[in-house]
């Protein structure tokens, strides 16, 4: 049976983030933005802000199906694409040791993932680290997505991404998406909000909703 990447799932595992240990989820929407017909389309670029997590079929989907295709065909109409790895996680900050502990829908495959996704785009600048977090999402666990999507790096950058992605550092940056996250009201992934506005139906005709807002496709 497939997993939706929705709230409604209680699959969830606690797992502790401490210096030289892994760490790092996703829900049906219950709200939909209706897209006006009446959008016009500028001359100017569009932002993106995409919320995902690194396990979600759904997401896998829409990065393969939607996100690169477009990116690849028009390079410059996306002025700033954020993505956020994170989903439908928890993690929370033990005041007494600093250590993060986190829930991941996933499971911790999913959480470490997360994290070397998190460490990618602190790294490396965009659009580079997107061929990347392409080739990271959807994987096994973080060292089948470490051998097949890093592994083009020199050895220096691969160790600092892996000792990013298992340390505080990654688990930090995790952190501060699962802010970002929460902040937005989160509650299924992919979430695609286009400038500033969270459109469900981007999900599926990505294409359409970008190149109605901008004349550049």
């Amino acid at each position: 049976m497939t997993l939706s990447c929705a709230v409604s799932l209680v699959l969830v595992v606690a797992t502790t983030v401490v210096v030289g240990q892994f760490t790092n989820s996703t829900v049906a929407s219950t709200t939909t933005t209706t897209v006006s017909s009446t959008v016009s389309a500028t001359d100017g670029p569009i932002d993106v802000v995409l919320y995902i997590e690194s396990r979600c079929p759904d997401s896998s989907r829409f990065i393969k199906n939607h996100l690169v295709p477009f990116y690849r065909q028009y390079p410059t109409v996306i002025r700033n694409l954020k993505v956020v790895p994170f989903g439908i996680a928890d993690c929370v900050r033990n005041p007494s040791t600093g250590n993060i502990n986190c829930t991941c829908q996933h499971h911790q495959a999913e959480c470490d993932m997360n994290q070397l996704m998190n460490c990618v785009m602190y790294y490396r600048p965009q659009p580079e680290h997107l061929p990347m977090l392409a080739c990271i999402q959807g994987r096994t666990d973080i060292l089948d997505a470490a051998s097949h999507c890093i592994s083009f790096l020199s050895k220096g950058e691969q160790s600092e991404l892996i000792a990013c992605a298992k340390g505080p550092q990654g688990a930090q940056l995790h952190y501060e998406a699962g802010k970002r996250t929460k902040q937005a009201s989160v509650n299924w992934v992919p979430w695609i909000e286009i400038n500033g506005k969270r459109y469900k139906e981007a999900e599926h005709i990505f294409h359409q909703e970008i190149c109605k807002r901008s004349s550049l496709c």
